[in-house]
């Protein structure tokens, strides 16, 4: 058995939040909430019982890393969370449904204090009016042995890019936005809407656009080992489902190619970016007539036809975990659902907005979406929204979040599956336990290390000496998750 053969996948995410007020000064309208005159509120004060950050015992820069492992700070004026590094998967949907906890903690308590602030909501869409967008990034630590450098990552992820491009009705967040002949559209996707323009580039939250692939090389560990792939091009869910299989199968499809079983499975060339166009024809692909060209498929295919040769050679890995196995069959399930009745599958956000738009849309007797689906639409993806009164009131915040339109939609359609992750309400205080989270959750709750980074901190008992932690692994206690036999399919 080789290293390559035992290699562990990393996973994480991190979210730009959209947060948005409306003030008695400006009764009419929203306005996004700047972080750079509420930075100790929001990343300080309003922090849940039992979470420690750094920034609420040492003066530091806008860096702020929480006791459950978790990276919460101000990313150019806007509230940033990234989750902690971990080697499963639903853990990581654990803990970004913890970050959307704390964050929430944080507007409640800014609109009840906060004399001019009337009403406010916190959501999940990332493209939002006047072109702005938000940032949300999925990442696999990838094995650095396989992508050396850039010119490899162009190469060897290329069937990733063909996977994520038609993948798109079951994987992406789903949005109504208005074209150029001023129609409100459905399309399948967000982040391709602001647009994702191209296959592999150096932008993230850009509004002039934005790659698929991010080719930054920070992989918060051993340059040796690892290489981080920063996933540009796919969008926060409100379904937990929806977010565990856009890693999982992403997951996946590079194990695939790594064991060299996606030959072919990439668009043929014409010209620059063929799989961010490819994205952007897909997304509006609302009967799934669109056919492309693959070098290793004969004649066009449609969408459907490249999942199912795509979902075929996956079958065919012998590297998988148990929860990777687990995720190829809910896969296999949810291509059997799509390929006999696409609104059945409503476990994917971008399926079940579109039809939930529609019988709207029917309900009020209505011939297209309409500026009134497009505000359906932002609700539907909103984990808060309340008045100030009700900010104030004796209600829980989990009383709050559950009457949402989020909350109301995950309880209805997602319960299972919010069921099955274990305890959002633990993830909020303790870190994963099978990564070196574990290690600086600890010890940023004993106050024993300051971490300056994901890899480095200055250890307080020894006159601040800055050490670095280069294995994700170090300081992990859950070993046996993580053992190569259990990793390895023998």
């Amino acid at each position: 058995m080789t290293e390559r053969d035992s290699f562990r996948q990393i996973f994480g995410t991190e979210m730009e939040w959209p947060i948005s007020v409306r003030r008695s000064t400006n009764p009419t309208d929203f306005e996004s909430l700047s972080i750079s005159n509420y930075l100790d509120q929001f990343l300080v004060d309003a922090l849940p019982e039992g979470v420690v950050g750094t920034l609420s015992w040492l003066s530091a820069s806008y860096e702020n890393y929480l006791s459950n492992g978790a990276r919460y700070y101000n990313d150019c004026g806007r509230f940033e969370y990234a989750t902690p590094e971990d080697v499963s998967i639903e853990s990581v949907v654990l803990s970004e449904l913890a970050g959307e906890r704390i964050v929430i903690e944080g507007l409640r308590k800014h609109i009840a204090s906060t004399h001019d602030v009337r009403e406010g909501f916190l959501c999940k869409r990332v493209d939002g009016a006047h072109h702005t967008t938000w940032g949300y990034h999925s990442n696999i630590g990838e094995d650095r042995t396989w992508l050396r450098d850039t010119a490899d990552i162009k190469i060897r992820t290329r069937p990733l890019l063909t996977h994520l491009a038609t993948s798109l009705p079951m994987l992406g967040g789903g949005a109504v936005s208005m074209n150029g002949y001023g129609e409100y559209v459905y399309s399948w996707g967000q982040k391709v809407l602001t647009p994702i323009n191209e296959d592999y580039g150096t932008g993230t939250t850009s509004d002039i656009g934005k790659p698929i692939v991010n080719l930054r090389d920070k992989p918060y560990a051993s340059a040796e080992k690892y290489w981080r792939l920063h996933l540009v091009g796919g969008d926060p869910h409100v379904s937990p489902w929806a977010s565990k299989m856009f890693m999982g199968t992403a997951s996946l499809v590079l194990l695939a190619a790594r064991e060299g079983r996606m030959d072919g499975m990439v668009f043929e060339s014409d010209g620059p970016d063929v799989a961010a166009r490819a994205m952007q024809r897909a997304t509006f692909d609302m009967k799934f007539k669109e056919k492309y060209y693959l070098e290793g498929m004969k004649g066009a295919s449609k969408a459907q036809d490249i999942q199912e040769e795509i979902i075929n050679r996956v079958d065919q890995t012998t590297g998988r975990t148990s929860e990777q196995d687990k995720i190829l069959q809910e896969w296999k399930i949810a291509h059997a659902v799509m390929k006999r009745n696409p609104d059945e599958l409503e476990k994917s956000d971008a399926i079940l907005k579109r039809r939930l738009l529609y019988e709207d849309r029917d309900k009020r007797k209505k011939k297209s979406l309409d500026a009134v689906s497009r505000l359906r639409d932002l609700r539907y993806t909103s984990s808060l929204w309340i008045t100030k009164e009700q900010a104030q009131s004796d209600a829980t915040t989990d009383e709050l979040i559950a009457n949402s339109p989020a909350g109301r939609i995950r309880r209805k359609y997602f319960a299972d599956d919010m069921n099955q992750l274990g305890s959002v309400e633990d993830r909020i205080v303790n870190p994963p336990k099978t990564t070196r989270a574990y290690r600086r959750g600890r010890e940023i709750l004993s106050h024993s290390a300051y971490w300056k980074s994901w890899y480095t901190y200055e250890d307080l008992d020894n006159k601040h000496n800055r050490i670095t932690v280069l294995d994700p692994f170090d300081g992990a206690i859950e070993t046996e998750y993580i053992k190569v036999n259990d990793i390895i399919k023998e």
